[in-house]
């Protein structure tokens, strides 16, 4: 009877893990707190910047688009507004569901800077 039970859960240890769903999008949180964030979907040096756009260096073909439902902060935590992006900001960003990039145009859910001036990240 015991080794029936160890066998039984054994089996579904090894069912669970099997089937398990694929991690969840966590998206960063300004000022910290939270889990432990999704990796970026991509990071780089602002190329250009746009009213709702903003590209990398050495993949300006790719536009990254952005709305007022996109974060902008800080990897420090404090917000940025989305006229303070400029070229040359060392740049972090997820896109919506955490995507890679796909395409030429892409959404974000959040956009993180290091600083508000063109500086290399800490992290």
């Amino acid at each position: 009877m015991k080794r029936l039970i160890v066998l039984s859960a054994l089996s579904l240890a090894y069912c669970s893990v099997a089937f398990a769903s694929p991690s969840k999008c966590i998206l960063p949180v300004a000022d910290g707190g939270g889990r432990e964030p999704s990796p970026a979907s991509t990071s780089g040096i602002i190329a250009s910047v746009d009213k709702n756009h903003i590209t990398f260096i050495g993949r300006e073909d790719i536009k990254i688009q952005f709305n007022e439902k996109t974060a902008i902060f800080t990897v420090y935590g404090g917000y940025v507004e989305s006229h303070e992006l400029k070229i040359g900001l060392h740049t972090f960003v997820w896109f919506v569901g955490c995507k890679p990039v796909s395409g030429k145009k892409v959404l974000a859910a959040i956009i993180q800077v290091c600083a508000t001036e063109p500086v290399p990240c800490l992290k």
